[in-house]
């Protein structure tokens, strides 16, 4: 991936792969920090200008517009591996999949909207920012709509001054 940032033109690569062989032995870190680059890689291809950083992790800039992104990495649940099994023991049948309330205690979309609210110190004032959800999921690929109106509706409950007012929108890369 690294080679491939390079190859595009991605900005700031020395940093990223610095902080990225730092946290060989931190799995999460890892996986977050190639959530990242996925992102990244997955603007490169469609013509904008990427820059790595820290806090947002992403400044993308494409025909004299800058967008700010964070990405965050959704791993795979055990609702996918219990969705996979159930299917695989009985084929060509529908049954109810994706939900994951037993194993994480809220439902996809719930969590989605908790963390585009805790990511809110990462969005930058007075600048359009984006949050990259990374799936690795299928629990989650439905959900990001209803992760966005509950977002929504959570900036309209704090009101005009609210700081999650800085995150202009959600996109999910599966």
């Amino acid at each position: 991936m690294i080679n491939d940032l390079r190859a595009r033109g991605a900005k700031e690569i020395d940093q990223y792969e610095d902080k990225l062989r730092s946290q060989r032995n931190n799995d999460q870190k890892v996986f977050q920090l190639l959530a990242e680059a996925r992102a990244a890689l997955l603007f490169l291809r469609k013509g904008w200008q990427v820059t790595t950083r820290d806090r947002p992790d992403l400044k993308l800039e494409l025909e004299g517009q800058t967008i700010y992104a964070e990405a965050k990495h959704q791993n795979e649940k055990e609702t996918d591996r219990r969705d996979e099994r159930a299917m695989a023991a009985k084929p060509l049948q529908f049954m109810p999949v994706g939900n994951v309330i037993d194993d994480e205690g809220q439902h996809g979309w719930q969590g989605m909207c908790n963390t585009a609210i805790k990511k809110e110190p990462q969005y930058l004032e007075g600048e359009q920012n984006v949050l990259v959800f990374v799936s690795y999921s299928d629990s989650l690929d439905l959900l990001l709509q209803s992760a966005v109106n509950e977002f929504d509706d959570e900036v309209w409950r704090v009101g005009a001054r609210s700081p999650l007012r800085k995150l202009g929108g959600m996109m999910m890369l599966l």
